[in-house]
């Protein structure tokens, strides 16, 4: 037997090309990906670019904010922030 009338006998490879189904699967298959890209919010930001003291300080001083802007300006918060405020942003 002569091995190189064997390799005449087989088939050339096949290569396919694109389809119209596969160009859609293809699609779906990139818009689900588009979907996972991760998106960094502020307070991601804050905690990459900050020491994690400093961190919780600079939210608990936005939080306070936002509730001083809510409450009646009897009710507002005023002064160095409290060790009990500290712990409650820890926590949060």
């Amino acid at each position: 037997m002569d091995p190189d009338a064997d390799a005449k006998n087989w088939p050339e490879d096949i290569v396919p090309g694109p389809t119209k189904e596969t160009d859609g699967e293809a699609k779906k298959f990139l818009e689900i990906f588009a979907a996972a890209v991760e998106v960094k919010d502020d307070l991601a930001n804050i905690m990459e670019n900050h020491a994690f003291w400093k961190a919780v300080r600079i939210t608990k001083w936005v939080t306070r904010f936002i509730q001083n802007c809510r409450n009646k300006k009897s009710s507002r918060l005023t002064g160095p922030l409290s060790i009990i405020e500290i712990e409650k942003q820890i926590k949060w």
